[in-house]
Order: C-alpha cells, then structure tokens, then sequence
C-alpha cells in the first residue's frame, strides 16, 4: 500500500491571533453578503433587459436614476465574472484565516488565484486602485510561499 504524502499541519498561532481570526469570520459574512448581492443584482439587470415590461416599470419609478442601455449588459456581465470570482477565492481565503490556517500551501494557492481575479477585476474595466490592490496580493502571497520556504529550510536544519 503507498502512502499519501502529508500535507503540514498550520504552524501552532499565539493567542493573539484571535482577534484575526474574529475579523476573519467576519470578512467572511461580509463577503457573502457581497457575493449573495451582487447575484441579486446581476439577476435584476437580467430581468431589465429581457423585459419590456420590467423596462417600463423601472422608468416609471425611477425617472431620476439612469436607466442601463441594452448593449452594457454584455459589458456588465463580463466584468461582473472576475469581480465574483475575487470575491469567491477571498471568502475561501478568510475562511481559511478564520480555521487558524495562515502559512499553508492550500491558503498560499488561494490567495494566489483571489489575487489573480482581482487583478483581472482591475482591468476589465480598468481601476488602477483594483489592478494595485490585485498585484500587491499576488506579491504578499509569493512572501508568504518564502516565508514557508525559508521556515521549513530553518526548522530542518535544527
């Protein structure tokens, strides 16, 4: 029988981490609430522009809120994509966080593809704070995936 190999356990967190971990949790409902909105959302404007009926409803009760035109909605849903994504892989990141993993392969490669999204986010339409916001996670998690690498050098040569 071969065995598996094994995944490293989380490294053991000070007490001080609770507070971390308390914000994580939360981040983690903010998230959802986020995501569970932006569904919602993307599921009205769907409605909008299916229906004429929707259409008229929307125009008549909201005359002084600009109506979206038809051809945004296809340009709305494809920047809609890696915003839900970002969103997704940073819920799985804090969730994460939450359980007491912070230096393991599985998070570092969580926060890795939530920072891709979030670059991805930046360009599609381009917001220069959401392309940074996306590169300097990239570059935290590739510290992170060092500092791994580096502790596990120190810790075998004791």
């Amino acid at each position: 029988m071969t065995e598996s190999p094994e995944i490293p356990a989380a490294p053991a967190l000070s007490p001080r981490f609770d507070k971390a971990r308390r914000l994580s949790k939360i981040l983690v409902i903010a998230l959802t609430a986020c995501l569970v909105l932006g569904v919602v959302a993307l599921m009205a404007f769907t409605a909008y522009i299916l229906s004429p009926d929707f259409q008229a409803f929307v125009t008549e009760h909201l005359r002084k809120v600009p109506v979206p035109h038809r051809h945004r909605y296809f340009f709305t849903m494809a920047a809609a994509v890696p915003y839900g994504l970002a969103l997704i892989f940073a819920r799985k990141l804090f969730a994460r966080f939450a359980a007491g993993e912070v230096f393991t392969p599985a998070t570092i490669g969580i926060m890795r593809t939530a920072a891709l999204w979030l670059t991805v986010s930046g360009c599609i339409p381009f917001q220069p704070l959401t392309l940074i916001a996306g590169i300097a996670t990239y570059v935290a998690a590739y510290v992170m995936e060092e500092a791994c690498r580096i502790a596990d050098d120190s810790a075998s040569i004791v």
